[in-house]
């Protein structure tokens, strides 16, 4: 199925095509973190279902990953506040 405006193709490797603040966690492909009007959705199957994670976060302009941490996620919003997530996302 997917999320709107966004694709992703496992083949000949993972790539996630999205006009959308996103995150792919460092430990695996499947996770996403993707900022929408609204919200921040987190897909645990590529783009297939979705969990909305947080309401109203204000704009969402970028999400990042920790690299040597991989279960941290930080989004930033349009006023400046910066979101952390130590459970990749979840919360």
């Amino acid at each position: 199925m997917g999320f709107q405006g966004c694709r992703s193709d496992l083949e000949p490797r993972p790539r996630i095509a999205c006009e959308r603040p996103k995150a792919v966690s460092p430990a695996g492909p499947n996770l996403v973190v993707l900022g929408s009007p609204g919200d921040v959705r987190r897909f645990t199957d590529g783009l297939a279902s979705m969990q909305i994670v947080m309401n109203n976060p204000g704009i969402v302009r970028e999400i990042v990953s920790s690299q040597s941490h991989p279960n941290v996620m930080y989004a930033e919003t349009g006023g400046y506040i910066v979101y952390r997530s130590d459970d990749a996302g979840l919360t």
